[in-house]
C-alpha cells in the first residue's frame, strides 16, 4: 500500500470503500483507524501486530463482522493501547475473542448486533472493573 512506509502516518480514513476486511501494511505509526461502512467480514491475524506504540482507536462500525472473520490473534499487538473499538451496527453474535485482554480499553460499542449471550457483555464489563479498581481476579 502507498502508505506503508511513512513513519509519522497515525490517522487513516477508508470508510465506504468497499474493503471486505481490515487492510494489511497498515504503517508502523498508525494510532487511529477507521473503517466505518464497508463490507468488512474479517479481521486478519496479527494484522495491527507490527505497530508501534500500538493502534489506539478502531472504528468498524457497519460493517458485516460475524465473529467468524474474528481470530483469536486479530487484535495481537493492540492488547495494550486499544483505548476505543467500534463494533456497533455489525452481525456479531458474540464478543470477539482478546477484547477481555484489553487493559487500556474505555469504550466498547457493541450495540447493534446478533449478541444474545449477556453473560460474555458482562464478563467483559468485569474485567474492566476490576483492571479499574486493581482488585485481583
Amino acid at each position: 500500500m502507498a502508505w506503508f512506509n511513512h513513519r509519522n502516518l497515525e490517522s487513516i480514513d477508508l470508510s465506504h470503500n468497499e474493503l471486505y476486511l481490515v487492510p494489511s501494511y497498515l504503517p508502523k505509526s498508525l494510532v487511529h483507524l477507521v473503517l466505518v461502512g464497508n463490507n468488512i467480514e474479517r479481521i486478519p491475524g496479527y494484522v495491527f501486530a507490527h505497530m508501534d506504540p500500538g493502534l489506539e482507536y478502531l472504528y468498524l462500525s457497519f460493517n458485516k463482522l460475524d465473529g467468524e472473520g474474528i481470530e483469536p490473534e486479530s487484535f495481537f499487538g493492540a492488547y495494550h493501547s486499544m483505548t476505543e473499538m467500534c463494533l456497533d451496527h455489525n452481525q456479531l453474535i458474540h464478543v470477539p475473542l482478546g477484547v477481555s485482554e484489553m487493559t487500556s480499553l474505555h469504550l466498547l460499542r457493541l450495540d447493534n448486533n446478533r449478541i444474545r449471550y449477556r453473560a460474555n457483555i458482562y464478563r467483559v464489563f468485569l474485567l474492566h472493573v476490576y483492571r479499574q479498581h486493581a482488585f485481583p481476579l
